[in-house]
């Protein structure tokens, strides 16, 4: 019997995916402002419904999270759900998510942990937010400084510059998304 543990993937979850719906979202409001200077007649305010926007962001994790669940079933891959704590050297403990533990054992054990964001060691850490919380603040921010000039950084400032926020992005060397 061949199982496989699999740590949900965060790409989908709290990475790009749900960044890039930001994204495009983001870019339709200076697009439609333009459109005035290519013939195009917007005679009513153009508003932003930031709410509705992670929805539709959150209804589109839920379908791709569902196809992938599909896909992995036909395929013949038993899906555990849960936290996963290595407890042996072929041994896997899984917490579900009603708090159940099971465990169960394999001759090989694939470790898929991904990362998660972290605030810098420095005053006012506190404060500030991950790119992980700037995924799902309940409110669209007006004003936002940025501190990192990475891609992730870059990304969102134009998320939320997009949006009509300003936005500062402050970074170390002398431009932004440097190798």
């Amino acid at each position: 019997m061949i199982m496989m543990f699999l740590m949900w993937c965060r790409c989908v979850i709290r990475g790009c995916v749900p960044k890039k719906i930001l994204v495009y979202g983001a870019s339709f409001g200076p697009e439609l402002e333009d459109a005035r200077n290519y013939g195009w007649e917007v005679n009513e305010k153009i508003d932003f419904n930031w709410k509705k926007l992670l929805q539709k962001k959150t209804e589109e994790i839920v379908r791709l999270n569902g196809i992938y669940k599909r896909l992995l079933s036909n395929a013949g891959v038993k899906l555990f759900e849960g936290e996963g704590k290595v407890v042996g050297p072929n041994d896997v403990e899984v917490t579900q998510l009603d708090g159940t533990k099971l465990c169960y054992s394999a001759k090989h054990i694939l470790i898929a942990t991904g990362s998660r964001a972290q605030r810098p060691p420095i005053p006012g850490q506190e404060l500030a937010i991950t790119s992980d919380e700037a995924l799902s603040l309940d409110e669209l921010p007006k004003h936002v400084v940025i501190l990192g000039g990475g891609y992730i950084a870059v990304e969102f400032a134009s998320i939320w510059r997009g949006m009509g926020a300003t936005v500062d992005l402050c970074f170390r060397k002398e431009l932004p998304l440097r190798l």
